[in-house]
C-alpha cells in the first residue's frame, strides 16, 4: 500500500507522516521502554524517508479517520459491488462532515486538491503537459 502511495502521489508531493495502530503487522507491538523498536515496514518507511508515528494503545481517536472509514463501510459495502466503487463513492461523492470549511462541505478528493500547496499543483500541471505533448510527438 506504501509503495503504491508513492508510486501514485510522490510526484505531487512526498509523505512525510504516516500513522498506524500498534498492529503486529506494523512491528509497533514490539515497543520497549525507549519506544523504539524495528521492523520490516518501519524500515521501509525509514528508507523512503517518511515518520511512522503509532496511536496510543486504547485509544481509538487517535485513528478516528480510518475507524469512520470503516464504520461507513460496514454501514454501505451491500450498495456497491465491488470495493473500488465504493472507495471511489467514499473520496469523490459522498461530502465528509470533518472537511467542512467556512464555505461548503467538501469530498476528500476536493480537500486533498484544494489544500495542496501551490507548487504542487504546479508541478502536477506540468507533469500532465509533459505527457500531453510527449503522446503527441
Amino acid at each position: 500500500m506504501v509503495d503504491k502511495l508513492v508510486e501514485d502521489y510522490w510526484d505531487i508531493m512526498p509523505l512525510e507522516e504516516l500513522i498506524s495502530d500498534n498492529g503486529s503487522e506494523f512491528g509497533a507491538h514490539r515497543k520497549g521502554d525507549r519506544k523504539e523498536w524495528e521492523s520490516r515496514f518501519k524500515s521501509h518507511l525509514d528508507s523512503l524517508g517518511i515518520k511512522l508515528i503509532t496511536s496510543r494503545i486504547k485509544h481509538p481517536q487517535t485513528n478516528g479517520k480510518i475507524e469512520k472509514l470503516f464504520d461507513c463501510y460496514s454501514r454501505y459495502r451491500d450498495d456497491f459491488e465491488i470495493l473500488d466503487d465504493f472507495v471511489y463513492w467514499y473520496n469523490n461523492v459522498r461530502f465528509h462532515e470533518s472537511l467542512d470549511t467556512k464555505h461548503h462541505l467538501q469530498t476528500p478528493e476536493d480537500a486533498f486538491w484544494g489544500r495542496l500547496p501551490v507548487e504542487a499543483r504546479l508541478g502536477v500541471a506540468f507533469k500532465l503537459f509533459d505527457e500531453v505533448v510527449g503522446n503527441e510527438r
